[in-house]
């Protein structure tokens, strides 16, 4: 079991995340939100974009119906723009993707009516060594979330184009453990995003 992206099931009802009372407590105004689970917690985002706000709202080990539960520190930044990615965790748990799917589109229509500008990021696939066909439901998710941000005219970003390929998934030269990233990952990633992060 992988560190900081497994919880138990419903953990989170049970006892508030450490990482969300600090959300809950220093809530500085900034222009970019990033939302997500471990994925997201993992990058240095005001590293990475160093002439914005950016606020990292990722919790590791987070699922689509934990993140419903705490919109309210994500929109206490008072972002103009939200960038989105979760689902790699209510697959391993074993959610529907339609129940992943429908928890997807609530965040996204709560996000929408309080933020200027939202993305939907394609989740990130894992490594088929690591993690077998449950790379098919990360794909099948992938496929609603692109079709879903096209009907509601809303910008989708396809992280996995130069991250991943048909047959391994997740490449090896961008992770450690088959489903987090390293720098080269984050490097990929930031690269892919960076022209909405600073569009005005």
């Amino acid at each position: 079991m992988l560190l900081g992206i497994f919880i138990q099931k419903n953990k989170y009802y049970k006892e508030p995340k450490i990482r969300n009372t600090l959300f809950q407590a220093f809530s500085p105004n900034a222009d970019v939100v990033m939302i997500g689970d471990s994925i997201t917690e993992g990058g240095i985002w005001n590293e990475i974009f160093t002439e914005i706000r950016v606020a990292n709202r990722g919790i590791g080990g987070d699922r689509a119906d934990d993140i419903l539960l705490r919109m309210d520190p994500i929109f206490a930044v008072n972002a103009q723009k939200a960038f989105i990615m979760v689902g790699i965790n209510d697959i391993y748990e074993g959610e529907s993707i339609e129940n992943i799917f429908k928890n997807y589109k609530n965040i996204v229509q709560q996000l929408r009516i309080r933020v200027q500008k939202v993305f939907i990021q394609s989740t990130i696939e894992c490594s088929i060594s690591k993690c077998g066909n449950k790379i098919e439901k990360i794909r099948e998710l992938n496929k609603k979330l692109k079709l879903y941000a096209e009907e509601q005219i809303i910008n989708y970003i396809d992280i996995n184009v130069g991250l991943t390929s048909e047959k391994q998934g997740l490449l090896s030269d961008y992770t450690s453990d088959g489903v987090h990233l390293n720098g080269k990952g984050y490097l990929i990633w930031s690269q892919k995003i960076s022209p909405y992060v600073y569009s005005k």
